[in-house]
């Protein structure tokens, strides 16, 4: 009987950092390679050791804050049986532990209180179809170590299993040949190889596996390398691991990374008989490398690389570096002394970090980065920045941006006609992970489109997007959010749409879409397609199972789990033969090293060296969209700027979950023809929405658009497909370019404040019944009086939000508010889904309630309010207006002077019917008695004609006594009083001044 023991120890105790760990099924016994890793350190709490009992020596497979022992079933298995039981150390009594049986991704077995001492669980579970049985310990329970022993583990197999097998490894590799000789035939029909497929039928035959293996091995390679395609005579990859975390943001950062060989050239790369030539090994410091892209010429590759000198990981950073093929020079293109290393709004909040570059036509370079100085939303106060595009020279000197995103931009690659396409990733109001599709851009970065995906939740995500020569087509990798990019390659055609599956062809659909039509960990998975034509490609591919975001600590995927394929797809079906494979480190990104076919150098439109700060947006016709607008319902369309979190522990902006702050810019007058053009602010996102009489949303983009200075943006309609927008030259507009008319909410730099704008219409209309009236009408308290709610939403790692009475009755109140709520709204909006339009609050308050009713620029604030989903908060910052106190002594003198004035009644009302913290200027005892033509609300005897009244000057420097100024000072990290979780940013800017200096004294 073969027994396992799994222990738990302190890392401390087994004198090392941490293990990592493959292992593979021989037979019915786990067995593993291993090998210490102190990068893996930072990641492991805890370890666990897994002994075999009664064999030839002690297997440590995994270390983390779990243990597990893994099976890799092959063929034919049915079931899976054992016996397990918690027994105690020798120093210890007691304890028990939590344990699971996972057949793939799927709980078979669960026991969350095994006790030491309790008689051994018998366990017999089916596993038919399985990849992967995993004997799981989650977590000891109380204070003492705890053995588990699973005893006897045995899988199953079918009667037969292994001749099946055989016979269907014969009957793959046999197919496999007659697929290439069948490609091939279509682009080289003179060739035929059907004598040597007769002969190696024969040798099938013979159930050799090994043979028959070795033989289609060399067939295919004679076969494709016919292919026009493979027309040259090196080929570059780069030698790296996997990164460290698991995530489509994190796995760009350099804290992330690994010391690896880097790039490496194979010489004669169809004969694979030559040494590999390193080309950075030896000409930089020890540290990873990431992406590399090749020149047109194929001359030189660009690519980024992180320094591992840096003994803190979390100051590492990946900057942009340059080499030529041949290995005669190197140099270094951003973060050097040359580099003007601006950073969006001038903060110090995430490390400026430079990847995934590319060349463009005109010999610029396009890249992603961190200098936008922002971080996703979802990430809950992880240190996770994100990338926009940005654009350099080839010095690195001149820097701009390239795009101004919202949550994430990479893979940037020219397309055939010159455009770059991208991934990026977004979510106003939707979906914080289904959607990261493609776009396209100008080589300037103007004209941004849909290429693919925008509406569309599967795949997931589409990256590493690829030209294909001679094509229209584009080749891309379809992967998970919660993982690192790898899946399964799809070819995306724009002539059959933009949307919906139609456009794609799966070329491995072996492996379903992670997080997608199938589960994130597949058991293979592809990465870093380099299409060679339509049909046939280069890339990296892993026989392993590919692993999510919790996985990076206790399942880590193996260091050399990916190595360098040709794959084909040939009627439905992917088949690969390998290139090369390293035994001890996965290889990504191979790229022949050649001259590109011609790419069309697009010229710049915009004005050279504009600073207007402004760009126009013409539209032909609002009423040209796929959703159903009534002709002649739209009368304006309101342009909002969106606010980027600029760090990683943020309040909260409203009771929507990780609201994106929205600011009213103005609105625009639609022509009865629905063609409509304005200008809007330059660099910054946008959204549009298109409203009705009294400029309420009648539909809202839950998308953005961003105008370069001087750009000139020109669209059919709304909600068209973006393929269809026009040449401007061809573009009939009946109306001229207006310049947007500001609002009232308009005023606040910041986004869209409730207590500045909602507040005081409540004030003026509501609260004499609903707050101030002994006996509140209807229970409904609309005084702005502040208290801190509390937060059981995500994200959870900021536990309160101060909000008002009125907000909160308001915002928890369906019949006034339909929220878009996190991951609980559609793909796409539909005509008066949400918002002002699902609400009932604006014909309560226009039709004549209890004798109040407002015209519908008197209820705009309140309309805009639902227009921008609700917030309260209008920023990210922790240093809020909303945030101050009262003043007592300030409040005492103010009450005794509105005693004086106007009696003790309103001298004793709450201090939020007096006094508007955020707004002072519109606080009620300011705008009650002050004259309606001065802009006042004539409420209250006794007032004042206009705001020169010395009385109301007095009144006004008592108002701005009572507030109490904020203590707290920096925007962008919580005070020390607060209980938040979440990173910090006041080291970022000692590390980057340091840095500097570094830099420049080195030069």
């Amino acid at each position: 009987m073969t027994k396992y023991q799994i222990v738990r120890r302190a890392v401390a105790s087994l004198g090392v950092s941490a293990l990592c760990v493959s292992s593979v099924l021989a037979e019915t016994q786990p067995t593993s390679n291993w090998a210490l890793d102190p990068a893996l350190a930072e990641h492991s709490i805890a370890a666990w050791q897994v002994r075999e009992l009664d064999g030839s020596g002690q297997r440590e497979l995994y270390v983390s804050s779990q243990g597990i022992l893994r099976f890799l079933v092959e063929g034919q298995a049915e079931r899976f049986t054992s016996k397990v039981k918690a027994v105690a150390t020798s120093d210890t009594e007691g304890g028990a532990c939590m344990l699971e049986l996972r057949v793939d991704d799927e709980i078979k077995f669960r026991s969350r209180n095994l006790v030491v001492g309790d008689p051994a669980i018998e366990l017999d579970v089916p596993i038919e179809g399985a990849h992967r049985v995993e004997l799981v310990v989650r977590r000891i329970i109380g204070n003492s170590d705890v053995e588990v022993i699973w005893e006897n583990p045995q899988i199953q197999y079918k009667e037969n299993y292994q001749e099946t097998l055989r016979a269907e490894k014969i009957a793959g590799e046999l197919e496999s040949v007659e697929m290439a000789a069948k490609l091939i035939s279509g682009v080289v029909p003179e060739l035929d190889f059907s004598a040597e497929i007769n002969e190696f039928k024969q040798l099938a035959s013979s159930g050799d596996v090994e043979k028959v293996a070795a033989r289609a091995s060399q067939l295919r390679r004679k076969i494709l390398f016919n292919h026009p395609s493979m027309a040259f005579d090196d080929l570059l990859f780069n030698k790296r691991q996997p990164p460290l975390f698991y995530h489509n943001s994190d796995q760009y950062l350099a804290k992330h990374s690994r010391v690896s060989p880097g790039l490496v050239v194979m010489k004669n790369w169809k004969q694979g008989n030559e040494p590999l030539q390193y080309l950075t090994k030896d000409k930089l410091p020890q540290g990873s490398i990431l992406h590399p892209s090749l020149s047109f010429d194929g001359e030189k590759v660009i690519f980024s690389f992180a320094d591992h000198t840096e003994p803190e990981a979390s100051h590492r950073r990946f900057f942009i570096y340059e080499a030529a093929v041949d290995g005669s020079w190197l140099r270094q293109v951003t973060g050097t002394s040359a580099d003007p290393m601006e950073r969006e709004g001038g903060r110090y909040t995430v490390l400026i970090e430079d990847h995934d570059p590319c060349y463009l036509p005109d010999g610029n370079i396009v890249f992603s980065s961190t200098r936008s100085q922002n971080v996703a939303r979802c990430h809950a106060g992880r240190n996770s920045p994100a990338s926009y595009l940005y654009k350099t020279n080839p010095e690195g000197s001149k820097i701009s941006p390239f795009s101004f995103g919202e949550a994430n931009e990479i893979d940037p690659a020219v397309l055939n006609d010159g455009r770059v396409i991208f991934n990026r990733w977004e979510y106003i109001n939707r979906h914080d992970t289904n959607f990261h599709a493609l776009w396209t851009a100008r080589p300037d970065g103007t004209k941004t489109a849909n290429f693919y995906g925008n509406l569309t939740a599967m795949p997931m995500s589409i990256a590493e997007p690829s030209a294909i020569p001679g094509s229209h087509k584009v080749m891309a990798t379809a992967t998970a959010h919660h993982s690192f990019t790898a899946g399964s390659i799809v070819l995306i055609d724009p002539r059959v749409g933009d949307e919906g599956p139609e456009p794609i062809t799966r070329l491995t659909p072996e492996v379903l879409f992670p997080e997608g039509d199938g589960r994130i960990s597949q058991p293979s998975t592809y990465a870093t397609p380099f299409p060679l034509a339509e049909d046939i490609f280069l890339a990296a591919y892993s026989r392993d199972q590919h692993a999510n975001q919790g996985d990076h600590g206790w399942r880590p995927v193996p260091d050399n789990a990916y190595g360098i394929y040709l794959v084909y797809h040939v009627d439905g079906k992917a088949y690969r033969e390998q290139i090369y494979r390293d035994p001890e480190m996965s290889c990504f990104t191979p790229l022949p090293l050649r001259e590109r076919e011609f790419v069309r150098e697009i010229a710049s439109s915009l004005p050279e060296n504009s600073q207007t700060g402004k760009g126009t947006m013409m539209i032909q016709n609002v009423y040209q969209s796929t959703a159903d607008i009534k002709q002649g319902e739209i009368k304006h369309i309101r342009v909002n700027q969106l606010f980027n979190q600029p760090a990683p522990t943020v309040p909260h902006r409203s009771w929507v979950m990780q609201e994106v702050p929205k600011r009213v810019i103005g609105t625009a007058e639609v022509a009865d023809d629905g063609s409509v053009a304005f200008e809007a602010p330059a660099g910054v996102p946008l959204q549009l929405q298109l409203l009705d009489e009294n400029k309420m949303s009648v539909m809202n983009m839950r998308s953005f658009i961003f105008l370069h200075d001087g750009e000139t943006m020109s669209c059919v309609g709304c909600h068209e497909p973006r393929n269809a927008a026009p040449q401007l030259s061809r573009m009939s507009m009946n109306a001229p370019v207006q310049t947007l008319q500001a609002s009232e909410s308009s005023e606040y730099e910041n986004g869209f404040s409730y207590v500045r704008s909602v507040q005081p219409v409540l004030d003026q209309h509501c609260i004499s019944c609903h707050g101030l009236d002994k006996d509140i009408a209807g229970g409904v308290n609309l005084l702005g009086t502040y208290f801190d709610k509390k937060v059981d939403r995500y994200p959870k790692n900021v536990r309160t939000i101060r909000v008002s009475n009125s907000y909160d009755y308001l915002i928890t109140n369906n019949k006034y508010f339909r929220m878009l709520d996190r991951n609980q709204e559609p793909s796409f909006s539909e005509v008066k889904d949400f918002l002002s339009h699902a609400s009932q609050l604006p014909e309560l308050l226009m039709n004549d309630h209890y004798g109040v009713k407002l015209s519908a620029e008197e209820a705009l604030p309140v309309i805009e309010w639902l227009d921008t989903n609700g917030q309260f908060y209008g920023d990210y910052s922790w240093v809020r207006e909303e945030d101050r106190g009262i003043d007592s002594a300030g409040e005492a003198a103010l009450r005794k002077r509105i005693a004086e004035r106007f009696g003790a009644g309103i001298a004793n009302e709450p201090y939020a019917a007096l006094v508007n913290n955020a707004a002072p200027e519109k606080s009620r005892i300011l705008m009650a008695p002050l004259a309606r033509g001065a802009g006042g609300w004539g409420q209250l005897p006794n007032g004042w004609k206009d705001t020169l009244d010395p009385n109301y000057i007095e009144m006004k420097n008592l108002v701005l006594a009572s507030i109490e100024p904020l203590e707290h000072n920096d925007p962008f990290n919580p005070p020390a009083h607060l209980k938040v979780g979440g990173s910090r940013t006041d080291w970022v800017y000692e590390v980057e001044k340091k840095w500097r200096e570094k830099v420049n004294s080195a030069n």
